[in-house]
Order: structure tokens, then C-alpha cells, then sequence
């Protein structure tokens, strides 16, 4: 059976504390368990306030021990201001004692499918994988945008359908930027997937996620296998739901 976990906050400020503390825990029960923590990360506005918060937890003692990668990233050089993984370095990466080594960020090749087929080889190497074979995170955050796109799958684009690769590229016609993403083969293949929804203007595509379950979104065929799917939002994102005895309130 599928476990989901729905997280509503009435502040802003206890949100972003509480998935502090479950990055932690996950982290924690990794470290223990299989000696490394293997976390993956969005770009965005939302988890901003989120790495800063973390990066000044001082309970948080296993950064040597932790892999951080990037979910997806668009095709553009790491210093542009829109670089995902600019933020994340920015934000957390330079704040806390984690070994250069152990953040895993997009290379920008020649083309962007030589990017993705040469970030897709780290995936592999890292994990050690053979043939056919997927990495299991122990942790992905992922976010929600407007349109339903979670990582950089968005509606009708063919990648949403890409089942083969673990990391696939995709030119969208109505964005800035082409972009590189972790497949969601790869996203459904975690112990542990985190949505993070903020403010009002998510209501509605939280509302056509979780109530309606809209099979045109993609963020709606984020389903781990055997993990547990979180949503953390706060109380304006969660406005148009209903709540009920399965939502967690803070």
C-alpha cells in the first residue's frame, strides 16, 4: 500500500522547521542504517527559506555523510541567476561542512542531451548500479508548480513519458531554457518524496493533485513504489482542501 502524508502549517515559519527536522530524521536513520544519506533537491523560490533554515541547524551532524544532487536543472551556465544549482550552493552548499565532492550538480556540455546522458553516468556510478537498474534515494524534495510540473516534467512534454533513462532533456516551448531531470521512474523509485507548496496562488493545482488526482499533471504521478509521499504546505496552499482526519495540522 502506498503511504501519503499530508502536512498542513498555519505558519510559514513551522513548516519550514518541521521538514528541517525530517530531513534530519531520514538523514539520521540512513546514516545508521546504510552509512550514507542520499538526498535530491529542487530549484525555486519555495525551498529558499527551507536550505537557508537547514544550513543553520546545528543538530545536523552527518554532512560527510550526505550526497546531495540536483533533481533537475535548466541548460545554463552554473553562475546565470537562474541556475538552480547557483541557489543551492548559494543557499546551503557553501554554509555547511559537507565535502565538495559529495554535491552532485548538472555538468553544462554541448548540447543539452550530452549533459543529461553525462549526469545520468553520475547517477550511476554513485549508486553503483548495473544494468537496468535504479538508484533509491532516501530522500527527493520536490516542488509544485502552477501548471501541475514537478521537477522539469512538465504537461504534454514527451519526457513525462520517458520510462527508459534515468535522467532525460527536453526543450519546452514556452520557457526560457531547455532542461535536464531526473525521469519519474527514478523520482517514484525513493524511500522518501517530499512536496513543499507555498502560498495562495497553489491552492488550486494542490486541490487537482490530491482531491481530484488529475492524471494531467505530472506532479499527480509522483506515487513511490514502496516510500512514503509527504506534502508539507502551508495553510494558503492548502486553502481549497477540505480537511478531514487524514491531514495533519500544525
Amino acid at each position: 500500500m502506498k503511504t501519503k502524508k499530508v502536512m498542513i502549517f498555519n505558519k510559514r515559519e513551522g513548516l519550514f522547521f518541521h521538514l528541517v527536522n525530517k530531513w534530519n530524521e531520514i538523514g539520521s536513520c540512513a546514516c545508521q542504517s546504510r552509512g550514507l544519506f542520499n538526498a535530491a533537491v529542487s530549484g525555486g523560490k519555495s525551498p529558499r527559506p527551507f536550505f537557508t533554515q537547514l544550513s543553520q541547524n546545528k543538530e545536523i551532524n552527518f554532512w560527510d555523510k550526505t550526497h546531495i544532487f540536483m533533481v533537475d536543472e535548466r541548460f545554463i551556465s552554473p553562475f546565470h541567476k537562474d541556475s538552480n544549482q547557483r541557489m543551492v550552493r548559494e543557499r546551503l552548499i557553501n554554509k555547511i561542512n559537507i565535502p565538495l565532492k559529495n554535491f552532485h550538480s548538472v555538468s553544462i556540455r554541448n548540447t543539452v542531451f550530452q549533459s543529461a546522458r553525462e549526469y545520468e553516468q553520475e547517477l550511476k556510478y554513485s549508486f553503483k548500479l548495473r544494468k537496468e537498474e535504479l538508484p533509491v534515494f532516501d530522500l527527493i524534495l520536490l516542488g509544485i508548480g502552477k501548471d501541475g510540473h514537478t521537477a522539469s516534467l512538465f504537461p504534454y512534454n514527451r519526457n513525462l513519458a520517458d520510462m527508459k533513462n534515468l535522467i532525460t532533456a527536453e526543450s519546452v516551448p514556452h520557457l526560457n531554457y531547455q532542461r535536464i531531470s531526473f525521469t519519474l521512474p527514478v523520482i517514484n523509485h525513493s524511500r522518501n518524496v517530499i512536496f513543499l507548496g507555498t502560498g495562495k496562488e497553489k491552492a488550486s493545482i494542490v486541490y487537482q493533485i490530491l482531491i481530484k488526482k488529475n492524471k494531467k499533471l505530472p506532479a499527480a504521478w509522483v506515487q513511490p513504489e514502496k516510500g512514503i509521499l509527504y506534502f508539507f504546505l502551508d495553510k494558503s496552499a492548502a486553502s481549497s482542501l477540505t480537511l478531514n482526519k487524514n491531514f495533519v495540522i500544525s
